[in-house]
């Protein structure tokens, strides 16, 4: 089975920016997202497909390159659903060392 494709992503002049892998030309293509929530909701359907497959290891790496304080945040928050669906429930004790966060007092 082949491994699912690298997503590389950077904060470029304030704006989230995500390169896929390069295609058949050599070239990456770029995603700008606008939304910081609709890009963690992207990498959360992508950690349902992970956590389907049961892979922790690729789960965990994508977590922590994506932003992994803003992913807990995000799907213990904002939508608390994803705690399961994504695999936090799952993989975020054992695989980062972290429980489900707690709200933060303002």
């Amino acid at each position: 089975m082949k491994a699912p494709n690298k997503v590389y992503v950077q904060v470029y002049e304030e704006e989230l920016v995500a390169l896929s892998e390069p295609n058949e030309d050599g070239l990456p293509e770029i995603i700008y997202v606008r939304d910081k929530d609709e890009f963690l909701a992207g990498v959360c359907v992508a950690l349902q497909v992970i956590t389907s497959m049961d892979y922790g290891v690729l789960w965990g790496e994508l977590v922590q390159t994506a932003g992994q304080d803003s992913l807990l945040q995000y799907a213990a928050f904002t939508e608390p659903d994803e705690w399961v669906l994504a695999g936090f429930q799952k993989y975020a004790l054992r695989g980062l060392g972290c429980k489900k966060p707690t709200r933060r007092k303002v």
